[in-house]
């Protein structure tokens, strides 16, 4: 891969990751409830799951997802499900928001981990974007590398900037009530995001 095709495939990447979607919406929400205590997790989370899913992506499920339907349809309603799971695990956080608590008894790594993997639409994008960026006259695999390095990372500074970004507002506001009914809007989001999926 070119210096040159590095380049654009990490400017589209840096346009297309922020893009708000539900990791953007999780993070938002875990941060409204519980400030960036648990960011380092969720940021690795994010990354870990993207790597797995570009991985699996790259080694022929994400074409396999494009052209068997059913297969596709399981696994969206399956992402769906885990998004109304986390969506209400949201809802049931702005109960008991305070600022500078941190949260217990989850597991952030966990959750976004498996909102990367569970995700069709990722991998079917991945199989999507890849194409464009790869060089037929190279070998392939130190390209698929490159390519799943840099979106792998750009995620994680993604995770971050939302997080201190929303951090920052949830200060800001400082008052339980209006981050609760904040944290309810990025719960309700998700529903909405597992609604399209679906349908």
């Amino acid at each position: 891969m070119s210096l040159t095709t590095w380049l654009a495939f990490a400017a589209t990447a840096a346009l297309l990751i922020p893009t708000p979607g539900q990791t953007v919406l999780f993070v938002i929400g875990h941060t409204l409830a519980h400030g960036i205590r648990d960011v380092v997790s969720i940021a690795f989370g994010v990354m870990t799951g993207n790597a797995v899913a570009m991985t699996v992506c790259f080694a022929g499920l994400g074409a396999l997802l494009a052209t068997n339907a059913t297969l596709f349809a399981s696994l969206r309603w399956v992402g769906a499900g885990y998004l109304i799971f986390l969506a209400i695990r949201l809802w049931q956080g702005s109960t008991n928001i305070k600022v500078g608590e941190a949260p217990e008894g989850r597991s952030p790594f966990l959750q976004t981990f498996l909102l990367m993997v569970l995700n069709p639409n990722a991998l079917t994008f991945f199989i999507a974007l890849a194409p464009q960026f790869i060089d037929p006259s190279r070998d392939v695999l130190p390209q698929f590398a490159v390519m799943e390095a840099t979106f792998v990372l750009l995620s994680g500074v993604n995770v971050l900037f939302y997080s201190f970004a929303t951090n920052r507002l949830r200060h800001s506001v400082g008052n339980p009530t209006a981050l609760a009914w904040l944290n309810r809007a990025a719960a309700l989001s998700l529903i909405v995001v597992a609604l399209v999926a679906i349908f």
